[in-house]
């Protein structure tokens, strides 16, 4: 069994215990909220306390997905999934079998540079470094509030969103320390302004300020500041590009009651250069996945069958609905999304959507697309407590594979072993 530093030491028992602050979306802590007695039965005879004896695996084939599976706020049960794509075989937990320990609480997303991974635990403040080929642990980063994803600009920095800190951090790779930050703390008298997903365009970055807000936030990867801002709908969710390097987003559109306010759903297109939004479009006649619930109902967790349109009159409540996880394919002539199903457009044809694959009774929860072959992959939660399913479709949605994974899986990262030396 490994024996860890003083540093990884505290480092884990300080995410084990769950003394960093930070929390999911609005969405997923009413949820956990509704299931916690079924959740704490089943938790209650788990024994956690110190390492687990190691497993001795590693990744296998030439491809593959890293999975990661969220569990239940606040229970630590969060796992990280990997499957491989040619031998079609998953293999759940692969962190803590291979480590000895769990990776903490709300195990939000993942990205790999060259042969390390770099796995986003939101409530527990840390992220863990893996080697992708052995899923051996080689460092963590800790020192944050509520870190959502980390996006890598070269070999030794790396920006670390964050739900509650108001700012950005900036990660040095190489000694893997927070060395810095953005602020990104709107005016007095203004929203403040959140960090969730990241992607590049030439020298800036761009972030989708979630909570409570309606901005897209640019960053100056040069000088490391706030440059500028987009405004959109309410709550943006999710973003990806095209092929055109423009920027496209998501906004959920709140939640009856809010003090912020609630609107449909909309999908915007922004130009990266001018940051102005050139295109936009309502997506609330997407098809409604069962848990779909509406301002006027008292019963929130009451389900919906498949296919039920929100009354008239009445605006969609999309916090028991997926609209969002926005990506594209490896041309990046597609993008696609959830709305209740897994919707997908050109980029050449943006005004058409089209609805490919249906929810049927399930509620999908996470999607990816193989940069590659464009082969779609849907999470469908079930329940948010039990473990989920992965459905595997060719790129004319026929399914594949299906396969069990953790609970609530939110993101697919794809890796390639080919031409690489461990």
């Amino acid at each position: 069994m490994r024996t860890y530093s003083e540093s990884e030491a505290k480092a884990n028992g300080a995410m084990q215990r769950g003394l960093k602050s930070g929390a999911m979306h609005r969405a997923k802590i009413l949820r956990h909220a509704a299931t916690a007695m079924l959740a704490a039965a089943a938790f209650s005879c788990m024994d956690s306390y110190g390492p687990q004896p190691e497993e001795n695996i590693t990744a296998t084939g030439d491809r593959g997905i890293f999975i990661t599976n969220e569990g239940n706020f606040m229970y630590g049960n969060g796992s990280l999934s990997y499957y491989d794509i040619g031998g079609m075989k998953i293999e759940n937990n692969v962190f803590q079998r291979r480590n000895g320990i769990p990776p903490g609480d709300v195990v939000q997303s993942m990205a790999v540079y060259g042969d390390k991974g770099y796995i986003v635990v939101n409530n527990s403040g840390a992220i863990h470094v893996i080697n992708t080929k052995t899923f051996e642990r080689t460092g963590i980063i800790t020192g944050l509030v509520s870190p959502r994803y980390i996006h890598i600009l070269n070999e030794r920095k790396a920006y670390v969103s964050d739900m509650y800190a108001k700012k950005i951090w900036i990660a040095d790779l190489s000694t893997e320390r927070i060395t810095g930050s953005i602020d990104i703390e709107g005016e007095p008298g203004t929203r403040e302004h959140s960090s969730e997903q990241m992607v590049q365009i030439g020298d800036r970055v761009f972030t989708n300020s979630y909570l409570n807000d309606n901005k897209i936030l640019a960053i100056d990867t040069e000088n490391d500041k706030l440059c500028g801002m987009v405004e959109t709908g309410l709550e943006p969710g999710s973003i990806c590009t095209d092929k055109y390097g423009r920027l496209w987003a998501i906004s959920t559109g709140g939640y009856p009651g809010s003090p912020y306010g609630h609107e449909n759903p909309r999908i915007f297109m922004i130009n990266t250069e001018t940051l102005e939004i050139e295109y936009e479009q309502d997506l609330s006649s997407g098809s409604l996945a069962s848990g779909t619930a509406y301002g006027k109902k008292e019963n929130l967790y009451q389900r919906q069958p498949h296919g039920t349109a929100a009354p008239e009159g009445e605006i969609p409540d999309t916090r028991f609905r997926s609209v969002g996880r926005l990506c594209a394919n490896g041309a990046k002539d597609t993008i696609y999304y959830l709305n209740g199903g897994v919707w997908r457009f050109s980029a050449d044809d943006y005004e058409n959507h089209e609805e490919i694959i249906k929810t049927e009774n399930g509620i999908f929860y996470g999607l990816g697309v193989d940069p590659e072959t464009s082969e779609i992959y849907v999470s469908d939660a079930i329940d948010y407590v039990q473990n989920a399913v992965v459905i595997r479709y060719s790129p004319n949605s026929s399914p594949i594979d299906t396969f069990r994974v953790g609970i609530s899986p939110g993101s697919f990262t794809f890796v390639s072993y080919l031409e690489k030396i461990f």
